[in-house]
């Protein structure tokens, strides 16, 4: 379980340094700057439903670590494989499916990848384009895994097809 608070202070600063109203960002940068998406910010409640959106999808990119270690986990049956993947695990990473705080400079980096560019990369000029294109966002992410999962039942690993529902 991710902390509340530090996790909402990252996602601040993520979107203060996409939207250049971070102080390390160069003032001629910002003034020259032609991003797509300020038009939204018309609309009053722009900011908010951008942090919604953005902690939104932090949440579904944490859902979606977790279930690609469980699939890790039913593909690898080798005992040596497990325990060499346990020990070379940067950073203590839960390699069964659980989402440790070792785990957030992944987290980040995945939930910068989604809202900087296939979010705001868009270019959505109001508040109901923005929730659009996070939609979409999520549920092409959704649909990778399932198909994923669905490959992997298909297969039937091991008789594994009990767990693999239980992902679901």
């Amino acid at each position: 379980v991710l902390p509340f608070g530090i996790t909402c202070i990252n996602i601040t600063d993520m979107l203060a340094k996409f939207l250049l109203f971070s102080k390390s960002i160069d003032k001629m940068d910002a003034l020259l700057s032609a991003k797509p998406f300020w038009k939204m910010f018309l609309d009053p409640n722009a900011m908010l439903v951008l942090q919604e959106v953005s902690l939104d999808l932090l949440c579904d990119v944490c859902v979606e670590i977790g279930r690609e270690r469980r699939l890790r986990n039913l593909l690898e049956n080798d005992s040596l494989v497990k325990d060499k993947m346990n020990k070379n695990a940067v950073g203590m990473h839960d390699r069964c499916g659980k989402i440790t705080v070792f785990d957030f400079t992944e987290i980040m980096e995945r939930t910068e990848k989604r809202v900087g560019d296939e979010v705001l990369g868009a270019g959505p000029r109001n508040v109901d384009e923005l929730r659009a294109v996070a939609r979409r966002v999520k549920s092409k992410y959704l649909m990778r895994i399932q198909l994923k999962e669905k490959h992997l039942e298909k297969r039937g690993v091991n008789g594994e097809k009990q767990q693999v529902n239980q992902l679901n």
